[in-house]
C-alpha cells in the first residue's frame, strides 16, 4: 500500500518522480544480466541427500500426504499431427484453435 502511496500519492493522483524511483531500482543492462550464480554448484552436485540441511523444511508426514490432493491445470491434449498443422499456420495457433473449437460449439448449439 505505502508503494502505492507513493507512486500515486493521497488523491490517486501520479506523482512523476516517483516513478522514476522505482524504475531506477531496476537496471536491466548487459553488466546486470549476464552476472553469473554466486553459488557452488559443484559442491551441491557432489553432496548426499544426508548432508543436506533440511531444517527449515517441515516434514512431509503420512497425514500430510493423506490430505494431499493433486490439482492439475485444465489442459488438452491434441494429436501431434494436428498441432502441427496448427503452428504450421502462425504463431498465433492456439487462437486459431480456439476459434475452431467456438465456430463448432456455435454450430452444435444451432443443431440442437
Amino acid at each position: 500500500m505505502s508503494l502505492l502511496l507513493s507512486l500515486f500519492g493521497q488523491n490517486g493522483t501520479r506523482i512523476p518522480s516517483a516513478l522514476s524511483r522505482c524504475e531506477s531500482r531496476i537496471n536491466m543492462s548487459d553488466k546486470n544480466t549476464k552476472r553469473t550464480s554466486r553459488t557452488d554448484w559443484d559442491r551441491l552436485r557432489a553432496m548426499t541427500d544426508e548432508e543436506i540441511d533440511y531444517s527449515d523444511i517441515p516434514p512431509l508426514t503420512s497425514e500430510f500426504f493423506a490430505r494431499a490432493k493433486l490439482v492439475l491445470p485444465d489442459a488438452v491434449q491434441l494429436e501431434p499431427e494436428i498441432l502441427v498443422w496448427f503452428k504450421q499456420q502462425g504463431q498465433d495457433y492456439t487462437e486459431r484453435i480456439n476459434e475452431v473449437l467456438r465456430q463448432h460449439i456455435e454450430s452444435q448449439k444451432q443443431a440442437a
